[in-house]
């Protein structure tokens, strides 16, 4: 087989810059390329780190912000990246890869602040404080750092119902993350003696919790609500209300 990282053309030997030590060395009609900064590859997907891939990746997250994802193009992401369209190729296999690549560092991103805030109110709850007051602190929390990241956070919320493969990444995350609530839900249920078979009611409490959250941080970032703090007091008591109300209904029934 072919090694990949051998390109035979004459012409990328003048349109591709190389600087110094990284110049390809010719071999007749093939040239070695040499990476700048370290290679990584994973199954099916073209990883290289370094400052022109982080740009690429940068790029594409201002386009998708500004244009949406269906209007991406290799030419539009080389010209905002200020590259060269065919070394677009030297870093992801195609759109779709660099798209996933591009939503994979979004979300590792939002899932940093995301999980941090919750297992604070995890470790205060199993550690017997005060729910309530708790309850009230880790969304006035989460409500700030989330606004701290806005950008990230839009490009998550918006795009996580979509079809793209951008939008399948974060799809794939948002599902972990209400599985993440449903577990933590359920902990807290088993210790109030709730069965088992109720498994499913707890799921969709988890699904509401966490789409309400983002249904409102959304409104936050749009302008349509003004007040993070009210914001988080809605939370908090809509949190507090439902939490309650369902634990009470399935012990009784």
């Amino acid at each position: 087989m072919k090694n990949s990282n051998w390109i035979d053309t004459d012409w990328i030997y003048d349109r591709v810059p190389f600087a110094g030590a990284n110049r390809p060395e010719k071999r007749g009609r093939r040239y070695r390329l040499e990476a700048a900064t370290q290679t990584t590859k994973s199954p099916g997907s073209r990883v290289r780190r370094g400052p022109v891939r982080d740009r690429i990746l940068d790029a594409v997250t201002s386009l998708i912000q500004s244009q949406g994802v269906e209007s991406l193009t290799t030419v539009s992401i080389a010209k905002a990246a200020k590259i060269r369209q065919p070394n677009f190729y030297a870093h992801f296999r195609n759109i779709d890869d660099c798209l996933k690549q591009a939503a994979e560092r979004i979300v590792g991103e939002y899932s940093t602040f995301d999980h941090e805030s919750f297992r604070e109110l995890q470790s205060a709850i199993e550690s017997g404080q005060i729910y309530g007051e708790m309850n009230l602190r880790y969304h006035r929390r989460l409500i700030e750092v989330l606004l701290d990241h806005r950008q990230v956070v839009e490009l998550f919320l918006r795009h996580r119902h979509g079809t793209s493969a951008f939008a399948l990444v974060m799809r794939r995350y948002d599902e972990q993350q209400v599985a993440f609530v449903r577990d933590a839900l359920w902990g807290w249920a088993a210790q109030a003696g709730i069965d088992s078979k109720h498994h499913i009611e707890i799921a969709m409490l988890a699904e509401t919790l966490h789409h309400s959250t983002g249904a409102l941080v959304l409104s936050l970032i749009d302008g349509r609500v003004s007040d993070p703090d009210a914001a988080a007091r809605v939370l908090a008591s809509n949190a507090d209300a439902s939490i309650r109300a369902t634990f009470r209904r399935l012990l009784t029934a």
